[in-house]
């Protein structure tokens, strides 16, 4: 329960409430009492140097006296120069100065001459009244009216003082015990206020530690922001920075990966591709060496040259792969006619696709313009092409369309009729190496080893484009689309 913060927050509230009013009384009883008294005896000064410092008449004297009677509730006694008391405050009379007739009083002036002084000090005087200590401030002077001494004592009783004390110092313990109450009641409240937040923002650092950033911490609008407010929004901003470096790990583990998994699958397509035709090489080779001259040895010869050719293709492809793979990310880029580099490449097919039994339906619309490299465009038209005319199958029809399908992009589409490619295949088909079909039929001419539709994959990147695959009702499409330009350069 003391872990708690709001806990801890409530008794240390409480605690200085406590400490303070213990201080409170402990002051009341100990330091009031001589506070009053040094005021009072301080009152008790002030009326002797009026009175030593009034004319003597008598009305002046009785003003002063009535004065510190009622403001500061003063006794005064005082006395002729025969020690005839003529005024006391309980009596209230003055009779005339010559009067030898003696006020009745409760002091002998006779008995305490020697406290008399012109320069008098205040002095406390203790008492017992019916076995209760009674004690009083007392201040006994000398005062000189016209050559004539009288004897004045000013006191004030101390009794009076200690019940105002204690009746004070009551009703202080009684405000203090509601006022503890109270102030205990609103730092309960107010570390339960003040502590949610923080409660939140724990509960929020949790969920970051597990990995959870859907929490997060509440903040305080509209209102002047203090340091919870800036700590909530710290907390925030950490939780979505250590969310952004973790998605951004974790993409960066999978690329790692994936391009680890596509560094082994080439390795192991490059060693499948160079296995077959090196396994011909070395069995042929054998035979020469061991058939006697009987054998045709031009057949053998040619069979070691094609597959020569064939290694020396793919050796020019992965050369080539290399050099696009290292270009690719600063190819020049200069506006290009599209449609003339599209209708150029088709008449230079136009033999092979006739001679091949294709039948060709073309349309590209006119002064398509795209900021490219005319070089990797003719590229990736060529590998559609190649691609299309490999897989091409049933009424053996191959369309290609070129048109701005809206009105800031042009795309490339080549349909070939055949068989769909399956849906486990289609996102393969843009790796390297990678073959929709494990064993087809090869085109004359055509020397195919899975790097075409990569190499389309990734100048299509590089040209900010894109390129996609369907699976039509009799064939495939294959498309690439791109920014359109005007015909003077401009971007659209």
């Amino acid at each position: 329960m003391f872990r708690s913060i709001k806990t801890k927050f409530t008794f240390i509230v409480f605690g200085i409430l406590f400490f303070m009013v213990a201080i409170q009384l402990v002051c009341n009883y100990f330091l009031v009492e001589p506070f009053y008294v040094e005021k009072k005896s301080n009152v008790i000064k002030a009326a002797y140097e009026e009175l030593k410092d009034s004319s003597g008449k008598t009305e002046e004297i009785m003003s002063i006296m009535k004065h510190y009677e009622e403001s500061h509730n003063l006794q005064f006694l005082l006395a002729n120069e025969n020690l005839v008391c003529i005024y006391n405050s309980r009596q209230e009379d003055f009779r005339i100065w010559k009067n030898k007739y003696r006020v009745r009083s409760d002091f002998s002036f006779r008995k305490n001459i020697n406290r008399f002084s012109q320069k008098p000090e205040v002095v406390v005087m203790s008492q017992k009244e019916n076995r209760k200590r009674n004690d009083k401030v007392a201040l006994f002077g000398i005062l000189q009216f016209e050559k004539e001494d009288y004897y004045v004592v000013v006191k004030s009783n101390v009794k009076s003082i200690q019940e105002a004390i204690k009746e004070t110092s009551e009703l202080i313990l009684f405000f203090n015990v509601i006022g503890l109450i109270v102030g205990g009641v609103i730092a309960y409240f107010f570390g339960k206020k003040m502590t949610e937040p923080i409660l939140e923002m724990d509960e929020v650092a949790c969920h970051v530690a597990n990995l959870d950033f859907t929490k997060q911490v509440k903040e305080k609008e509209g209102i002047q922001e203090d340091e919870l407010s800036r700590l909530a929004k710290n907390i925030n901003e950490m939780s979505k920075k250590i969310e952004e470096n973790i998605i951004k790990l974790q993409e960066e583990n999978l690329l790692r990966k994936k391009m680890e998994e596509a560094r082994k699958e080439f390795i192991a397509n490059v060693s499948h591709e160079l296995k077959t035709p090196l396994a011909i090489l070395n069995g042929y080779a054998q035979m020469l060496l061991m058939a006697g001259e009987n054998i045709d040895k031009g057949y053998y010869c040619e069979v070691i040259l094609d597959e020569t050719k064939k290694m020396t293709e793919l050796v020019n492809q992965l050369l080539e792969l290399a050099k696009m793979e290292k270009e690719v990310g600063c190819i020049p880029m200069e506006p290009v006619n599209i449609t003339a580099l599209v209708k150029e490449q088709m008449e230079k097919r136009i033999p092979l696709l006739e001679k091949s039994h294709i039948q060709v339906e073309f349309y590209a619309e006119e002064n398509c313009y795209v900021e490219g490299n005319k070089e990797y465009l003719e590229v990736i038209f060529n590998n559609y092409m190649a691609n299309a005319m490999t897989h091409i199958q049933g009424e053996r029809i191959l369309k290609v369309e070129l048109k701005k399908e809206k009105k800031d992009e042009v795309t490339l589409s080549v349909f070939n009729t055949g068989e769909p490619i399956p849906d486990e295949k289609i996102t393969k088909i843009w790796d390297s190496f990678y073959q929709a079909e494990e064993s087809h039929k090869r085109m004359e001419g055509e020397k195919r080893v899975g790097l075409g539709l990569y190499i389309v994959s990734m100048l299509a990147n590089a040209h900010k484009g894109s390129c996609c695959v369907f699976n039509k009702e009799n064939g495939v499409l294959f498309t690439f689309s791109m920014k359109a330009m005007e015909e003077n350069g401009e971007k659209l």
